[in-house]
């Protein structure tokens, strides 16, 4: 159709500043304020509490998961948390992710998935394990209405035959990501850092129904159910750092993470030499800022944790 034609056009700028101009992700758009001490520790029980439940769930079920992102570079570095992030990442397999979700109807009422399936205005594409009854507000996602709780981020790993098939599909995802966000923030309200949500991209993204848009977001899934290769379809170094050999997910290891033994890829150096390079050296301070730029943080009944 004619307007899907003209927004790929106009997307395709955005494609390319996120993947390809911008490979160390925020770095340069904007700077956080820093979080209070005591806010940032009791933000980090909470958020180590969820990894907890998570990692029992899925012993229990004979799941297999990474940590990933900072949160892996945490464990390895810092036996836990790096002092300055503020949330959790995990890498599963498109396999394993089924299985989860499979046994959703066992996952204990205090926690949800949030996906752009199960919550209309959704504002991502990755998954979300919540917990219930609390609430991380940021400029972003304030006017949107679906579970806002505090999260772990879950990067589901697409299988894909070679990496020039995953960045086809990569350049897709992130052009209907951008256009679903353009559909549902409201016309002239913050986009993304410096940004608004505003001109002909705006206007024309709203033109299309949500359905459809979300049809063409989540087209990806289960393209392919084998390949020599996985990749994460939102991952903020591109596609290329982002596809790694399918050998990756076979095998885990548990390391330290705070007080708990958490999963670990067994080649976690392959995984984070792809994306940091040398991740054993601390960025410079100037650096180290957190991820988000929360408006509202209201940990509920977990506060004391």
């Amino acid at each position: 159709m004619l307007i899907e034609v003209v927004l790929e056009i106009r997307a395709e700028y955005s494609y390319f500043v996120i993947a390809y101009l911008l490979p160390a992700g925020r770095k340069g758009l904007f700077m956080p304020k820093e979080y209070d001490p005591n806010t940032l520790k009791k933000l980090h029980s909470v958020q180590l509490f969820l990894l907890k439940e998570f990692d029992l769930f899925c012993r229990n079920r004979d799941i297999q998961y990474s940590l990933c992102g900072g949160s892996l570079i945490g464990a390895v570095r810092h036996h836990g948390f790096i002092p300055w992030d503020d949330d959790i990442d995990i890498a599963i397999s498109r396999n394993n992710y089924n299985k989860l979700i499979s046994y959703l109807p066992e996952l204990p009422t205090s926690f949800s998935i949030t996906d752009p399936k199960n919550e209309k205005e959704y504002p991502y594409y990755i998954p979300r394990l919540v917990l219930n009854e609390t609430e991380l507000v940021n400029p972003y996602n304030q006017y949107l209405k679906f579970n806002k709780g505090v999260f772990i981020d879950i990067f589901v790993f697409e299988p894909i035959p070679s990496i020039e098939a995953g960045e086809k599909l990569f350049k897709k995802v992130s052009i209907w990501t951008t256009i679903k966000q353009r559909h549902i923030i409201p016309y002239g309200k913050p986009l993304s850092p410096g940004r608004k949500n505003a001109g002909k991209n705006a206007l024309i993204s709203k033109v299309l129904p949500l359905w459809y848009i979300n049809k063409q977001l989540l087209s990806g899934i289960g393209k392919w159910h084998d390949g020599d290769y996985a990749i994460d379809l939102s991952c903020r170094f591109g596609p290329v750092k982002g596809s790694f050999r399918k050998e990756l997910f076979e095998n885990y290891i548990d390391l330290s993470f705070e007080d708990l033994q958490a999963m670990v890829f067994k080649d976690f150096d392959y995984f984070l030499k792809q994306h940091y390079g040398d991740y054993m050296a601390p960025p410079p301070e100037s650096e180290r800022q957190r991820a988000h730029d929360y408006l509202k943080i209201d940990l509920g009944e977990y506060g004391g944790l």
